[in-house]
């Protein structure tokens, strides 16, 4: 069973994709060499897109694998993928829809997997306060996971 983990938050420009790509850099090789997969639900597709150019200019094996998927596809296929590797990175949107209810919002249907959730984040005023209501809804959803009995770590 692998471990699941987001770096997320809901202003873009804060690194999440670049610290998912540098996870996974990092783990996939010494002295961890981890069984990594990076998924990319971000409809930015920033990560897969570089991925297809690190494959030609890259001759040997690539350290850790891509996987340009939308959220149906990611929780179509996370079990198995689930099975098969020790660290899944998943990148994700930061959109909020606050006229929804938290379980119905795009970016908890990913949430829902993840074992451990990091968030990023820039200094000034728009930065501290869209960080602040990632946090809200998150902290929402890990009180709904925690009473399900499947908790997770911000």
């Amino acid at each position: 069973m692998s471990k699941i983990i987001v770096f997320g938050s809901r202003k873009g420009g804060v690194g999440k994709s670049t610290v998912s790509v540098l996870a996974a850099n990092a783990l996939s090789q010494e002295p961890f060499n981890q069984k990594v997969t990076v998924i990319d639900t971000d409809q930015q597709k920033s990560i897969s897109k570089l991925r297809l150019m690190d494959a030609e200019d890259f001759d040997e094996v690539l350290p850790y694998e891509v996987l340009n998927y939308n959220v149906p596809t990611f929780e179509k296929n996370i079990k198995d993928l689930d099975s098969r590797n020790d660290i899944i990175l998943v990148d994700v949107a930061g959109k909020l829809d606050t006229s929804l209810p938290v379980e119905q919002q795009e970016i908890s249907r990913v949430i829902n997997y993840v074992d451990f959730l990091f968030i990023p984040f820039v200094s000034g005023n728009f930065g501290l306060e869209s960080t602040l209501d990632y946090l809200k809804f998150v902290l929402q959803f890990q009180a709904k996971r925690k009473a399900e009995g499947r908790p997770f770590q911000i």
